[in-house]
C-alpha cells in the first residue's frame, strides 16, 4: 500500500514538473518571439536614405542611419479628455537628434553581446555614420569627442545647432494669419512662447551627448574584434579624450571657487541656474569642506556664447542629475576599457577630475538619498521629466563597475568608491522608492506608469510600457553582473526572492501587453529644462541679474515680471549659508513667491515641449529582455 503510495507521488511530482517546465519553456520561447519582433520594429524605425523637407504635403526631413524620435507636446485638459490624448499622440514633429540613435546602438550591441539579436552590420554602420556628424565643428581639434544634441550649419564662421524640421515647422506656422495663430493659446502655448521657445534652441556641445557618445565608443573598444571596422571609424574621430575632459573641467559647476581655487576655474564655474541652486543647495551646504566640482549640462559658459548663434537656454548652465549619471557613465566606462596605462595617464595624475568624479558620485547617490528626484523631479531632473530614466542611468553604471571588479578591471580607488556608493544607495533607498510606485494589473503582473496621460483620475497609458521597461533594466542592472564571457547574466548574492519575483512578474506583464499590436509605445525620454510656468529659473532665489546687451545690472528680489527678457542672466552666484538662503525663500523674485511645491507636470492649458521615441522603448524593451533570458 505504502509503495504503491509513493508511485503515487511520484508520478504526481513528475507531472507537476512537467507541466511547469512546459509553462517556463512557452514563456521563454515568448520572450525570443518579441525580441525577435521588437527589433524587426526597430529596423523599420530607421531611416533608409536622407530625405529633405518639404512644405506640401508635409514631409519631414531625414538623415539616414538615425532612429526615429519625435517632438511633441504635453497638451493637457482639465478632464484629461480623448481630445487631449488624440492630441499628444498624433501631434508630433519628426526630429533629427543624435541621442536617440547612440541608445539604440548601444542596447542593440548590448543585446548581440548576450546572443538574441543577430545585429545587421551595415544598419550599424549607417547609424555610427550618422552619429559621426554630430560631432562639434567648433573644436580646434578634430578628434575631440565633444558632441551636439543636433547638426549644425555654419552661420559667419560659427557653427550652430539646426532642428530643421521645427525650424521649417515654425516658419510655417509664423506664415498663417493670427487668428490661426492664436489657435495654439487654446493648448496652453501663445505664438510668443512658441517662438521664443524656438530661439532657445541654438545649444551648445553638451556633456549628455558627449558622455554617452564615450560609452559607446568604450564598448566598441572592449570588442574591437568582434566590430573591428565600428571601433576604428569610431576611435580615428574621438581619440582626443584629455581635450574633452579639460573642456569638461573648464565648464563644470564649481560653487566654492571663492574658498578653493582650481587651475580650471573661471569668473563663471560658480553662476548657475537659480533651480540647479534651490534642489542644491542642501548638498552643498553639507560637502562645503572640500571643493565641489560637478558636470554641468552645457560645454560653454557665459563668456563664450555667440549672440543668436551658439547660446545656453537662459543664457545660465545648470546641473541635471540624470546628465550627471549619463557622464559619469561615460568616464566610467572610458577607464574600465582603456589600458591600464592609458587609463593611469589620462586619470591617475588628475586630482580635479578625479576630485569630479568622486562629487558626482556623491550627488548622485545624494539624489536617491534625499528623495529630490521624486520630489522635485521639475529641477533636479532637469531635462529628464520621467524618474525612470534617472534610476537605470545610475543602475547601469553599478553594474558596469561591478562587472569590472569581477574581471579586476577596477584600477582606481575611485572606481571603487563609485560602485560601493551607488550600489548602496540603490540597493537600500532607490529600489524600495521604485517598488513602492509599481502597480499590479488583475493577473498580478507588476508595472510602472509615468505622468503622461495620468491626469483627473484616468489614464491612457500613454508610457506605461516605457516606464516599466526602462525600470526592469533598472532591476536587472541593480541586481546582477556579466560573466567574463559576456553571455549571462549574473544575480548578486542575497539578491531579494521579492525582487527576483517582481522581475519575473513585469517580464509577463511586457509579455501580456506587447500581444496588443495599439499598446502605446510614448514616452517622455527627455524635454527642455520649462514644463510649465512654475519651471521657469526667474522665480526661484537668485543673486545675480545681468542684462547681456548694455551690461546693466538688476536686482531680481526687487524687479518686475516686466523686467524679464531675452538677454536678461538671471542666476545664484557662489553660495549663502541656510539660514540667509531660508530668508531668501520667503521673498518674491520678479513680483513672483518661489514655487517650493511640485504640483505635477500635467497642468491644463500649461503644454511644454517633450521627446518621445518608438525606437527607444523598443530598444529598452530588447535589453530587458535579453538580460533576463540569461540570468543565471
Amino acid at each position: 500500500m505504502n509503495m504503491k503510495i509513493n508511485n503515487i507521488f511520484i508520478v504526481f511530482c513528475v507531472v507537476i514538473f512537467a507541466v511547469a517546465a512546459s509553462v517556463e519553456f512557452e514563456k521563454q520561447d515568448s520572450i525570443h518571439k518579441l525580441i525577435r519582433q521588437t527589433y524587426s520594429n526597430l529596423q523599420r524605425e530607421q531611416a533608409k536614405h536622407d530625405q529633405e523637407f518639404k512644405k506640401f504635403p508635409t514631409q519631414f526631413a531625414k538623415q539616414k542611419g538615425l532612429y526615429s524620435s519625435d517632438i511633441k507636446l504635453n497638451f493637457m485638459d482639465s478632464s484629461n479628455s480623448f481630445f487631449a490624448h488624440l492630441l499628444r499622440e498624433l501631434f508630433s514633429v519628426y526630429d533629427n537628434n543624435m541621442f536617440v540613435t547612440n541608445f539604440v546602438i548601444l542596447g542593440l550591441l548590448e543585446a548581440s553581446d548576450l546572443g538574441q539579436v543577430q545585429l545587421d552590420n551595415k544598419s550599424l554602420e549607417e547609424a555610427l555614420d550618422a552619429l559621426l556628424t554630430f560631432k562639434d565643428k567648433n573644436q580646434k581639434n578634430n578628434t575631440t569627442p565633444v558632441y551636439n544634441f543636433w547638426q549644425q550649419i555654419n552661420v559667419n564662421g560659427t557653427w550652430q545647432s539646426y532642428p530643421v524640421n521645427l525650424e521649417n515647422v515654425v516658419d510655417i506656422y509664423n506664415s498663417l494669419p493670427p487668428f490661426i495663430q492664436k489657435l495654439s493659446s487654446l493648448f496652453g502655448i501663445s505664438p510668443e512662447e512658441l517662438k521664443q521657445m524656438v530661439s532657445s534652441f541654438v545649444i551648445p556641445p553638451d556633456n549628455d551627448d558627449s558622455g554617452i557618445n564615450i560609452a559607446l565608443g568604450s564598448f566598441l573598444r572592449s570588442h574591437k574584434e568582434k566590430f573591428p571596422s565600428l571601433y576604428s571609424k569610431w576611435e580615428s574621430q574621438n581619440n582626443d579624450y584629455e581635450g574633452f575632459y579639460s573642456i569638461v573641467k573648464k565648464y563644470a559647476y564649481r560653487p566654492l571657487t571663492q574658498q578653493f581655487q582650481s587651475n580650471f576655474s573661471t569668473n563663471a564655474s560658480d553662476i548657475i541656474d537659480p533651480r540647479t541652486y534651490y534642489y542644491l543647495h542642501e548638498f552643498i551646504q553639507k560637502n562645503s569642506e572640500y571643493p565641489i566640482s560637478l558636470f554641468s549640462t552645457w560645454l560653454i559658459n557665459q563668456n563664450d556664447e555667440k549672440q543668436n548663434v551658439v547660446k545656453q537656454p537662459f543664457h545660465t548652465n545648470n546641473v541635471d542629475l540624470t546628465v550627471n549619471a549619463n557622464s559619469l557613465f561615460g568616464l566610467n566606462s572610458l577607464l574600465t576599457t582603456l589600458s591600464q596605462e592609458e587609463a593611469e595617464n589620462l586619470f591617475s595624475k588628475d586630482l580635479d577630475l578625479k576630485g569630479l568624479h568622486r562629487n558626482v558620485t556623491n550627488l548622485l547617490a545624494y539624489g536617491i538619498e534625499s528623495g529630490i528626484v521624486l520630489s522635485r523631479p521639475d529641477l533636479a531632473l532637469t531635462y529628464y521629466p520621467s524618474e525612470y530614466d534617472f534610476y537605470w542611468f545610475v543602475a547601469r553604471n553599478v553594474h558596469l563597475l561591478r562587472t569590472a571588479k569581477q574581471n579586476s578591471k577596477l584600477h582606481f580607488e575611485e572606481l571603487e568608491y563609485c560602485l560601493s556608493t551607488l550600489e548602496d544607495s540603490l540597493l537600500n533607498f532607490g529600489i524600495q522608492q521604485l517598488i513602492g510606485q509599481s502597480q499590479t494589473d488583475d493577473n498580478g503582473n507588476v508595472f510602472w506608469e509615468g505622468f503622461l496621460g495620468n491626469y483627473a483620475n484616468k489614464s491612457y497609458h500613454e508610457d506605461r510600457l516605457f516606464s516599466t521597461a526602462v525600470t526592469l533594466n533598472t532591476l536587472l542592472d541593480a541586481y546582477t553582473f556579466t560573466s567574463s564571457d559576456l553571455t549571462k547574466r549574473v544575480y548578486i548574492l542575497n539578491t531579494p526572492e521579492q525582487v527576483k519575483k517582481i522581475i519575473q512578474k513585469t517580464v509577463d506583464f511586457i509579455l501580456s501587453v506587447s500581444e496588443n499590436y495599439k499598446t502605446p509605445k510614448m514616452n517622455t525620454f527627455f524635454s527642455g529644462s520649462v514644463k510649465g510656468f512654475q519651471s521657469l529659473p526667474f522665480f526661484y532665489p537668485s543673486n545675480y541679474g545681468l542684462y547681456l546687451n548694455n551690461g546693466t545690472y538688476i536686482n531680481p528680489s526687487t524687479a518686475q515680471m516686466s523686467n524679464i527678457s531675452d538677454d536678461l542672466v538671471v542666476a545664484f552666484k557662489g553660495t549663502v549659508s541656510e539660514q540667509e538662503y531660508e530668508q531668501y525663500l520667503n521673498q518674491k523674485w520678479f513680483s513672483m513667491p518661489t514655487p517650493q511645491n511640485f504640483t505635477g507636470f500635467n497642468e491644463p492649458q500649461n503644454a511644454f515641449p517633450f521627446w518621445s521615441s518608438k525606437s527607444i522603448t523598443d530598444v529598452f524593451i530588447v535589453q530587458a529582455l535579453s538580460k533576463y533570458q540569461t540570468l543565471i
